[in-house]
């Protein structure tokens, strides 16, 4: 009946040529605690590491560490550094289309059928928060960032908020995702539905930079 959550922090340096040079600090608690846990068990750093790069096409992870796998008591802790060349930023013009959320955007609505007759099964209550900090690269000014968002779930068993706010140095996109139940009756799959279509979408807008 307990909330887990993941809770990721990502700041970012982008150059006018798309490369990003990043820190990624992720926490696991609960059963993501325990699910994390179980994926590294008897598993090298190496292979940590191989299996984000081969999730995420275009990502090369270095330094990665874990801080309290045998103490369960304790969320588990996950930060690596990371490279990426291509895929994230695109250059047209004077502008340059970040894609803020990288590659912990949600890419696709998992619910994709017209109606549902059975319940959804989310198999225990849980909660996101990503806060992406982006170095604004030297010569560039903010010229769009995305609307804000606050959509929720009826009988508030799920909310998904989106802020973007930007000064002349950095940007900072924090996402909140929350699920208050386990399972979900069908009746609500329409809500459901187009909650996460928002999702989708607006993880996937670029913020635009210009040539100041």
């Amino acid at each position: 009946t307990s909330l887990s959550k993941i809770n990721t922090t990502v700041s970012a340096n982008f150059t006018s040529e798309g490369i990003i040079n990043g820190k990624v600090r992720q926490v696991f608690d609960n059963y993501f605690g325990l699910n994390y846990r179980s994926s590294v068990t008897d598993t090298s750093i190496e292979s940590q590491i191989e299996s984000i790069e081969e999730s995420n096409e275009f990502v090369k992870v270095s330094n990665l560490s874990n801080t309290n796998l045998e103490d369960i008591s304790k969320p588990v802790m996950r930060s690596y550094d990371f490279k990426i060349e291509s895929g994230f930023v695109d250059a047209i013009g004077d502008k340059l289309y970040i894609s803020p959320m990288l590659y912990f955007a949600t890419e696709e609505n998992p619910f994709k059928e017209k109606t549902r007759s059975y319940p959804i099964d989310f198999t225990y209550p849980r909660a996101s928060r990503v806060i992406f900090t982006i170095k604004i690269p030297e010569g560039y000014v903010v010229d769009y960032v995305p609307e804000k968002v606050a959509i929720g779930l009826p009988d508030n068993t799920g909310t998904f908020q989106y802020l973007a706010v930007a000064n002349s140095e950095k940007i900072q996109v924090t996402v909140m995702t929350k699920i208050n139940a386990n399972i979900l009756p069908a009746t609500y799959y329409a809500s459901l539905k187009e909650f996460f279509q928002t999702i989708v979408e607006k993880e996937n807008e670029k913020i635009v930079l210009k040539k100041s």
